[in-house]
């Protein structure tokens, strides 16, 4: 219900929500393995880990190449918190590494 309550208050009447452009899991398996290598992070209270979830499995079976990396603890946006929650810290540095590896 809080999902559907922010995809009414975000976006108009009538939004294509099949376009893979707004909804990437609607992609094709070409166009999911043509993507280069992805990040997926994943907090435990976030209202979007399962579609990330969901993403990165699409992925996988498509045979891209994905890393999910899951943070129990964390809410949604808590990569912001850093100053304070260890582990949100992490989030950060493992952000930081992928992009080492892949930059």
């Amino acid at each position: 219900a809080m999902l559907d309550y922010f995809r009414r208050h975000s976006f108009q009447t009538g939004t294509n929500f099949d376009d893979p452009m707004l909804s990437p899991v609607k992609a094709s398996r070409s166009a999911l393995k043509a993507l280069p290598p992805t990040l997926i992070q994943l907090c435990g209270f976030d209202p979007l880990r399962d579609q990330g979830r969901r993403f990165g499995a699409l992925i996988q079976e498509a045979g891209g190449e994905v890393n999910i990396k899951n943070y129990d603890s964390l809410i949604h946006g808590s990569i912001s918190l850093a100053g304070t929650i260890r582990e949100a810290r992490s989030m950060i540095d493992d952000l930081a590494q992928f992009l080492e590896v892949w930059v």
